[in-house]
This record gives C-alpha cells, sequence and structure tokens, in this order.
C-alpha cells in the first residue's frame, strides 16, 4: 500500500499521504516523553495523540496540495 506509482488513483494516494504523515507525527511525538513525567502535558498519551493529529492535519494539507498540482 505504500509503494508509490503514479498510475494509481488520486483518492488512493491522498490516503496514502495521510496514513504515513499520521503515523510519523505519533512517532516524532513520542519524542518528548522520556524528558519529563512530572509536566501535565507530557503523560502518556497526550503527546501521541497531539502528534497524530498534526501529522494528520499535514496529511490532509498535502493530499489536498495533490489535487491542485
Amino acid at each position: 500500500m505504500f509503494q508509490y506509482d503514479r498510475t494509481g488513483s488520486v483518492t488512493v494516494r491522498r490516503h496514502q499521504y495521510r496514513i504515513i504523515t499520521t503515523i510519523s507525527g505519533a512517532w516524532i511525538g513520542s519524542f518528548c516523553l522520556p524528558l519529563d513525567w512530572n509536566v501535565a502535558w507530557k503523560l502518556y498519551p497526550i503527546p501521541i495523540v497531539i502528534g497524530s493529529f498534526v501529522g494528520f492535519l499535514v496529511g490532509v494539507f498535502c493530499s489536498e496540495l495533490l489535487l491542485l498540482f
């Protein structure tokens, strides 16, 4: 599913962008977990959820740019 193929449909590529950026955002969001557990916003699921959400928004933005170009 993650193979880049220009002959694929636009819908499949849009979903690929969204999936890849959501997983990447969650992975990047997990970097701040071992820094300091005493701060309220660094408790376990919060940075990962925020990172996933930001990654999904980046994926939506990139997939909409795909439609323009």
